[in-house]
This record gives C-alpha cells, sequence and structure tokens, in this order.
C-alpha cells in the first residue's frame, strides 16, 4: 500500500516538473521572440533590451540568464558587437549580405567609410552592392 503511494507521489511530481519544464519553454520562446522584435528596431545594449523587455512584460521579471540564453538561443542568430546586440539575418538576401560585411568591418574597427564597406562587399561577394543609396 505504501508503494502504491509513493509511486503515485513520484507520478505527480514528475507531472508537476513536466509542467514547470513546459512552461519554462514557452517563456523563453516568448523572450526569444520578443527579443527578435526588439532587434529588429536596431542595435541595442544589453541593458536597453533588459528595459525594454522589462516594461513590455511589467508582470514578469525578465532574469538577466534568461535574457543572455534567448540572445544566445542558434534560432534568434543575434551577435554582439563593439557592447550592442544585433540580429545576424533579416530574411533578405541582399540586406543579409550587406549586414555581414558591416559586422565583419565593425568587429575590427570603429568607424568605416562607405568606400570601405563597398570595397569589402566586393572582395567578399564578388560583385558591387545591388542595394540603393537610400538602404546602404
Amino acid at each position: 500500500r505504501n508503494a502504491v503511494a509513493e509511486e503515485l507521489q513520484a507520478y505527480g511530481a514528475g507531472s508537476s516538473q513536466q509542467a514547470q519544464a513546459a512552461a519554462s519553454i514557452r517563456n523563453r520562446a516568448k523572450l526569444v521572440s520578443e527579443v527578435r522584435e526588439a532587434l529588429l528596431l536596431g542595435a541595442m545594449s544589453f541593458s536597453e533590451l533588459k528595459k525594454l523587455l522589462q516594461r513590455k512584460n511589467h508582470n514578469q521579471i525578465i532574469k538577466e540568464e534568461e535574457l543572455m540564453t534567448a540572445l544566445n538561443s542558434p534560432e534568434l542568430e543575434a551577435l554582439q558587437v563593439r557592447g550592442v546586440w544585433v540580429l545576424v539575418r533579416t530574411g533578405t538576401e541582399a540586406n543579409d549580405q550587406f549586414r555581414k560585411t558591416l559586422l565583419g568591418l565593425f568587429r575590427n574597427r570603429d568607424s568605416v567609410t562607405r568606400q570601405q564597406i563597398m570595397d569589402e562587399f566586393e572582395k567578399i561577394y564578388g560583385e558591387r552592392c545591388k542595394l540603393s543609396g537610400y538602404v546602404v
């Protein structure tokens, strides 16, 4: 009789743990989505991003560890360059190629000219950048 009671308690605890794990996965997916949304607006420092997300989620505390996990998740494809976080990919190939060129340059330098960007783009992709001056 005691063995059955212990087994039921263990099953209940397992179920509770599974429910907590599922809730954690949902919260992480929501946070990744919100981080992507925020970074689509532009580059942000960790503290700016945390503040923005905390204002948006006033009923939930955004923990630094959870935010860092979201930023480093492979599905987000975010990168930290010179103290700010940016999305590596936007979904448009031409923009993504240009963005990768910029990120590569800014990893090594504080400032670059438009000509340096265009030269680096041509060197990497073997063709001139086709984005308009408005986008660049």
